[in-house]
């Protein structure tokens, strides 16, 4: 399961069109490195949360930038990133779904919507992020 942000034009809303066509003439030196700050903040985010027993989910976890196409992702299990788990004998694939969703859990350390969470805040801080880069023009 991985949470995405495209910077896609075509799905855009013209405000965001504005803004991203700004930032990209202006500011895209800006905009990029808030960009790789904020997806690493989120991601060390969603490690600060995710339920540890054995570590292996945790471990399952990555992120990627990629400013070519405007893009960024944080996930787990996914791109070659699902792990044994020796103790449950199963793959991270196999529950991790279970351990992100299942609100009623008790996880001793960490929580449920351990990537939706922090990604949520993700995509508020670039919201303000971005405003205020399109109001420094």
């Amino acid at each position: 399961m991985r949470y995405e942000i495209e910077l896609n034009q075509a799905k855009a809303t013209s405000f965001t069109k504005k803004i991203f066509r700004k930032i990209a003439k202006d500011f895209k030196s800006q905009a990029e490195k808030t960009l790789i700050r904020e997806v690493a903040i989120a991601f060390s985010e969603s490690q600060s949360e995710v339920p540890v027993l054995t570590g292996t989910l945790k471990r399952s976890g990555y992120h990627t930038v990629d400013l070519g196409v405007g893009k960024a992702t944080i996930g787990y299990v996914d791109q070659g990133h699902d792990l044994y788990n020796s103790k449950s004998n199963a793959m991270t694939s196999q529950y991790f779904r279970k351990i992100h969703e299942d609100l009623t859990l008790n996880h001793p350390n960490g929580k449920a919507k351990f990537l939706e969470d922090p990604c949520e805040r993700l995509n508020q801080r670039l919201n303000d992020e971005f405003k205020m880069i399109v109001k420094g023009m």
